[in-house]
This record gives structure tokens, C-alpha cells and sequence, in this order.
């Protein structure tokens, strides 16, 4: 049986929302009056869960991590929902998966307040046949898991699409295929697709739908 599962990841991979996080990141850092990061730091958040980006660059506490959702997620709703943007040709290949007989999910660690917010207004919430939102509860591969065990599909028969190493680290552990999309900031850096396996690398949205036309 060949693939016929296709799970996505949702920023970077199906929409650009990199100046919506970037916007809502420094209106968060005037409320909460933080240390502005440099440019550079900053984007380093496209991927990553948030709660460990803080972590990572502003040494929150477990309290300061929510109070910094809360002020993110405002500032999101106010500024950034409506600059989000599909990409081109993310709606025609997910219909064409459906046309053929296959399924479709979403595994995104995007804050689920968001995800949802993001779904429901550019309408690919309709086009997924499952959605697993980070509830706190676990990382990216418990996502895919889900997925799986929603729509009854072996690992052996789904693949993973995602623009981040930790999006393709996630499907390794899940036991599935991985495709990287290498456009945005995730795989930017020299060898960041070392030691990750992966069957396919697509440069660009038009070459990841090609690829899922090629095996469905």
C-alpha cells in the first residue's frame, strides 16, 4: 500500500505568518516592557513551540510563559490574523488529495487559540480531514501520532511536510516520511537538513505540490 496520508505543518509550510508572529512578538515585548531582541533572535522563533523560544531567549518562569501568551496572543488577534496569507497552490493539492482518495491533516504547535483563529478565517479548516492543535500536552510527534490514529493510517503510509528540523526530528520519532520545505527560515542555515531523513526536498510550495501528485 503506498502513501495516502499527507499530515502538514501549518506556519511556513501552507502560510507565510512570519511578519504576523514578528509583529505580535514586539508588541508583547513593549506591554511586558522586555529586552527588545535583536532581529535575528527574533526569527528564530518561526518553528519552534513558543513556550520553549521564550525559554530559550527571555529565561521566563512557568508564570511569566502564560502571561506572555495571554499579551502574545492579543497582540496576534490585533495585528496579525489579517496579514496572514496562503500560499499559492496549497488549496488545489490539498483538494486533489481528497480527489484521489487520500487524507489530509493538520499537526501544528502553533498556540491553539491562534491555529484555530487562523483556520476558521482563511477557510483550510474545511480542507483537513483531521486537526491536532498543541494543547500543552506533548510535542510535534504526539501530533502526528494523533493524526495517525484518527484517520487509521499506518506510519508506513503517511508523510510529513514541514519547514522546520524540528518538524522533520517530530516525523523521524513518529516513523514517518518526511518532506521539507527549504524556502523559509527553518532550513536556512548551512546543515540544518543534516541527519535528518527525508525523501524528498522541496525548494518552494510548487514543488511540494508536484511531489504529492508524484506518489498519490
Amino acid at each position: 500500500m503506498g502513501i495516502d496520508c499527507f499530515l502538514f505543518d501549518l506556519d511556513g509550510t501552507l502560510i507565510d505568518s512570519d511578519g504576523a508572529i514578528l509583529t505580535a512578538l514586539r508588541r508583547m515585548e513593549q506591554r511586558l516592557k522586555l529586552r527588545p531582541l535583536s532581529e535575528e533572535a527574533l526569527r528564530t522563533f518561526l518553528g519552534p513551540a513558543l513556550k520553549d523560544s521564550f525559554v530559550t531567549h527571555y529565561h521566563a518562569s512557568a508564570a511569566e510563559i502564560e502571561d506572555m501568551l495571554k499579551v502574545y496572543r492579543e497582540g496576534y488577534m490585533e495585528l496579525g490574523v489579517d496579514r496572514t496569507v496562503i500560499f499559492d497552490g496549497v488549496f488545489d493539492f490539498l483538494y486533489y488529495i481528497r480527489d484521489r482518495g487520500g487524507k489530509t491533516a493538520l499537526a501544528t504547535l502553533k498556540e491553539h487559540h491562534l491555529a484555530q483563529e487562523v483556520l476558521s478565517r482563511t477557510g483550510l479548516s474545511e480542507c483537513f480531514d483531521h486537526i491536532a492543535l498543541d494543547m500543552g500536552t506533548g510535542g510535534k510527534a504526539g501530533l502526528i501520532r494523533e493524526c495517525l490514529a484518527s484517520l487509521d493510517r499506518a506510519a508506513e503510509r503517511a508523510v510529513m511536510f514541514g519547514d522546520s528540523p524540528q518538524d522533520g526530528l517530530a516525523a523521524a520519532e513518529a516513523g514517518v516520511a518526511f518532506v521539507p520545505l527549504l524556502r523559509g527560515e527553518g532550513f536556512r542555515r548551512p546543515g540544518s537538513l543534516d541527519g535528518i531523513p527525508h525523501v524528498f526536498s522541496a525548494r518552494t510550495v510548487k514543488e511540494m505540490g508536484e511531489y504529492i501528485r508524484s506518489v498519490i
